[in-house]
């Protein structure tokens, strides 16, 4: 058979539903679909525990050691593979106070630039200089990002408003504001997001003790939030969800589909064998009605899965998006092997056989 008699003959039956095009499109964009749908939220809820685990800071560490971090080795263990970002903090020896409320102080702490970067991943606006402050002294101050303020120690501009919730987070800077400092001088703590959760990382804080603190120094390494546990072990989550095998389900449920799909059609099938049509001829054929109402059902089932995607954290879109498409794949490609392979273990001399059996 020529390529353009196969081609004409394929799309006949396709848009005569001989090959029942419409009910095989929707049953696989039903069965797919469905199970590339559950394999999606499954996934985006362990991406959005993830983020609302470091969101509150139970991802962050810090040491604790009075007078005793290096606030360069602090900023520079952000370098080091798997940690997120760091840097150290100390209480400074001044308060401030606006003199339009000089009866309200606010804590002034003194930071490194690591840690500036640090809160203003819990700012939703900022710039690239000035004190951050956090929410609720910007309400007090009924002041924003930009603002300028005049304080007993001079004039400084808001760089950023962060939030830091009551959500068991250490309540140091929940009520504060915050200014950079050299960092080659000694601070009070070191911080540092950890992603993923490691305890031989959280370790390394160690590392940034001055050379200088004394041997009996009290050092102390916790979680700035504990409430949502010591560690979130995502890889293990998505190895072990109930929707592991979902791709596989679907090119089963396809292979059966298409499969069944053509081993109804065998008196046809024999019928044209036994007509002269030769097997290559009728395996083209068949792979191309597949392949239209295939193509049917991905069109059907893809919005479904893109909104399902579009709901999920930013970053995370492509990679839900595509762990959906790919049991519409799988089902795809086999739907397309199990219609061929039913084509191929249909034979000419059973034709009388089929007639009895319908």
């Amino acid at each position: 058979m020529r390529l353009r008699t196969v081609l004409s003959e394929a799309w006949r039956n396709f848009v005569s539903a001989t090959a029942r095009p419409v009910t095989l499109a929707l049953v696989l964009a039903t069965s797919s679909g469905a199970l590339g749908l559950a394999d999606s939220d499954n996934v985006a809820s362990i991406v959005d525990d993830g983020v609302a685990y470091r969101s509150a800071g139970a991802s962050t560490v810090v040491m604790s050691a009075k007078n005793g971090v290096d606030g360069v080795q602090c900023d520079r263990l952000g370098n080091v593979d798997g940690v997120a970002g760091s840097g150290a903090v100390r209480d400074a020896e001044t308060e401030l106070r606006l003199p339009a409320l000089p009866s309200s102080a606010v804590p002034l702490k003194e930071a490194t630039p690591g840690f500036l970067r640090l809160l203003r991943g819990y700012s939703k606006e900022t710039a690239s200089s000035g004190v951050l402050v956090s929410r609720q002294v910007s309400e007090l101050w009924r002041k924003g990002l930009g603002d300028q303020i005049e304080t007993p120690i001079g004039s400084s501009t808001i760089g950023g408003v962060y939030e830091y919730p009551e959500d068991g987070r250490s309540p140091g800077l929940a009520f504060a504001a915050v200014a950079e400092a050299p960092p080659g001088t000694t601070f009070d703590e070191c911080w540092a997001d950890i992603w993923p959760v490691s305890e031989a990382r959280s370790q390394l804080l160690r590392t940034t003790l001055s050379a200088s603190s004394p041997a009996d120094l009290d050092v102390q390494i916790h979680q700035l939030n504990s409430k949502f546990g010591s560690s979130f072990d995502g890889p293990r989550r998505y190895a072990k969800r109930s929707t592991a095998s979902a791709a596989i389900l679907s090119a089963l449920a396809g292979f059966i589909l298409g499969f069944v799909a053509l081993r109804a059609r065998r008196i046809e099938t024999a019928s044209a064998r036994h007509s002269g049509v030769p097997l290559v001829g009728q395996l083209a054929q068949v792979t191309m009605e597949t392949a239209l109402w295939v193509a049917c059902a991905v069109v059907l089932a893809t919005p479904i899965l893109l909104y399902r995607a579009s709901q999920a954290y930013p970053s995370a879109v492509p990679a839900i998006f595509w762990l959906g498409e790919r049991c519409l794949a799988a089902a795809g490609a086999c739907a397309i092997l199990g219609s061929a392979l039913s084509v191929a273990v249909t034979r000419e001399r059973h034709l009388f056989r089929y007639f009895k059996e319908r």
